[in-house]
């Protein structure tokens, strides 16, 4: 691809030695300056795809705020923001922000205002500064949309008419559209956001599967409240030593698992979504030190350089996909078959929810076998 030596010394040195499917298709044709629309699933595969180009194609020299990557959440643009920190550690000055609601928009404004190379942010918080008049697009050379399909959800569309007329007048804007699905909606948004004749990057649903992962399933009998409990514990004794990740939907849940796992001296830690940087890198450190090996979560996408032997939803997630995304850790280790196991009890929308998962990624759970520790 002809990249930038220090950029791809920096890729090889995150761990990304070979292009995935969509990074083949997309990397080339953002390099080249066009518009992409692109479905892919979340992880650090979709995110390179287009921090690889925005670093290769950087004006390092201008001071100026040059690409503006928009996501529908705080965690998520957490995620593409260390990605881009890590790919670039060999790039000098590359300045990158991130620009999330929650924290002090006055601090924000003092960062923007020193006009970095990268903003990575949140449409709402994003908008704010811009007509705080703290971010300048003057100079704005790509404009990447992830996860297009939830930012119409929670009204984006209007969001990038506001930003599209702060764009310069005389520059061609490159576009990027990355959604899990592109629909008639997404398609609209084209429009909107006047891409020019934009290359549609499509998976087939038949690609969209979890290669290296075998998956089953334990029904638990709900005739008492804490036999769910009990047969996570039964089997994470069965394991020890494993580092294995835990989801679940609800904090109280999370808080619930980890207080009662911890009694019986297994070494769980739990992740919450809003915790600060500097204590969620303590969290992962623990984990990935393997000083905690149990990490128990109810984020549906985690940014850890690690791979994971097993994954267990103690609930399933409500939207099918959001599967494909819990597993991610596991699926991308090639050197052994990783396992995920998904809790479900007599509840219909449990029974409900695991063939949903089935359909949408053409596999098929059996029940968690006995010998579950060998496979192991």
């Amino acid at each position: 691809m002809r990249l930038r030596p220090e950029l791809l010394r920096g890729i090889l040195n995150y761990g990304l030695d070979r292009p995935s499917s969509v990074q083949q298709r997309g990397i080339p044709l953002l390099l080249k300056g066009q518009d992409v629309i692109a479905q892919a699933k979340a992880g650090k595969e979709k995110y390179a795809t287009y921090c690889i180009p925005i670093l290769q194609n950087m004006e390092l020299q201008s001071m100026r705020t040059q690409a503006l990557i928009i996501t529908s959440t705080n965690e998520t643009a957490g995620h593409i923001y260390r990605l881009m920190l890590g790919l670039s550690t060999l790039m000098h000055h590359v300045e990158c922000m991130l620009c999330i609601s929650g924290g002090n928009i006055g601090d924000d404004v003092k960062k923007a205002q020193k006009r970095p190379h990268i903003i990575i942010g949140t449409p709402n918080r994003i908008c704010d500064l811009v007509n705080l008049d703290a971010i300048d697009l003057s100079y704005l050379k790509m404009f990447i949309v992830d996860d297009a399909e939830h930012l119409l959800i929670q009204g984006f569309k209007e969001h990038a008419i506001e930003l599209r007329k702060n764009f310069p007048k005389t520059t061609i804007i490159q576009t990027i559209i990355f959604s899990g699905s592109v629909n008639t909606e997404i398609m609209d948004l084209t429009t909107s956001l006047q891409m020019r004749e934009p290359v549609r990057i499509l998976v087939k649903k038949n690609e969209q599967n979890l290669n290296g992962v075998r998956h089953y399933y334990l029904y638990v009998a709900m005739e008492r409240s804490d036999w769910k409990f009990e047969a996570l514990a039964d089997l994470l004794e069965s394991i020890k030593n494993q580092t294995i990740i835990i989801y679940c939907n609800k904090e109280s849940t999370m808080d619930s698992i980890c207080y009662k796992l911890c009694e019986r001296d297994l070494n769980a830690i739990a992740l919450y979504g809003e915790v600060g940087s500097s204590q969620r890198d303590s969290i992962l450190d623990k984990f990935k030190s393997g000083k905690n090996n149990i990490l128990i979560t109810t984020e549906v996408l985690i940014d850890i350089d690690l791979s994971v032997q097993l994954v267990i939803h103690f609930e399933l997630p409500s939207k099918p996909e959001d599967y494909g995304k819990r597993i991610t850790l596991v699926s991308a280790s090639g050197s052994y078959q990783g396992v995920s196991i998904s809790f479900v009890t007599s509840k219909v929308k449990d029974m409900s929810n695991l063939r949903a998962i089935e359909s949408l990624y053409k596999i098929k759970m059996p029940e968690m076998p006995i010998n579950l520790p060998e496979i192991l």
